[in-house]
């Protein structure tokens, strides 16, 4: 069994940890290349795409594909991918069980703008256990791995950072999360790849063993 931590309140990653919106978003930045000519994997945008602030991922799509115009490839990105998270977004498994179980605050703290996180919350039925407890990257002005998201988010709370746990499935809100000095908790991310950080690092593949966490 993992060792128990200390803390007083949870602080949330969204895409990837709580809802499975990367897999839908990934699928979609795929199509919308291949319709411009290119014959990307999806691997290879997966892997571009998890944990990055947008504006940074798709600079670095147009250097890779061609026919990418960010002016307008973003807001046909986002007006196709608010439909597809409506009506096709799922919860990451476990994620609303263990949101009925926990006592403890919770807030999220997401790269992706208010509108995307409230969606997908919403399309998921996680919506109601983040009253007031959302904090958009955007909205802060610090995207992972900056650390202020993070911090923000425990402000939110009136909590210390470090009495807080952050659980995120990206390398960027691993660094965020050290940055900030919090209670990291890396999901579903391979242990080599952790193995660089000289910091204690908890690692789960499923959101049920948080509550070996925490109770």
């Amino acid at each position: 069994m993992s060792q128990k931590t200390k803390a007083e309140a949870i602080i949330f990653d969204c895409d990837g940890t709580l809802v499975d919106s990367e897999t839908l978003s990934t699928r979609l930045i795929v199509k919308m290349l291949k319709e411009r000519d290119n014959n990307p994997s999806y691997e290879d945008i997966f892997n571009i795409f998890r944990g990055e602030k947008f504006a940074i991922f798709l600079d670095k799509v147009a250097l890779q594909y061609k026919n990418v115009d960010p002016t307008t490839f973003i807001p046909e990105y986002r007006e196709r991918s608010n439909h597809l998270l409506a009506t096709e977004l799922v919860e990451i498994n476990g994620a609303k069980n263990l949101l009925e179980k926990i006592t403890h605050d919770r807030c999220i703290a997401s790269n992706g703008p208010r509108y995307k996180i409230e969606t997908s919350l919403k399309a998921t039925s996680l919506l109601p256990f983040f009253e007031n407890r959302i904090v958009s990257a955007y909205e802060v002005d610090s995207w992972k791995p900056a650390p202020g998201i993070v911090t923000h988010a425990a402000k939110v709370m009136g909590q210390p950072t470090e009495n807080c746990l952050f659980i995120d499935d990206s390398l960027a809100g691993i660094e965020a999360g050290i940055a900030a000095g919090a209670q990291v908790v890396a999901f579903r991310i391979p242990p080599e790849k952790l193995n660089t950080y000289n910091y204690p690092i908890k690692r789960i593949d499923e959101l049920a063993e948080v509550l070996d966490l925490i109770y």
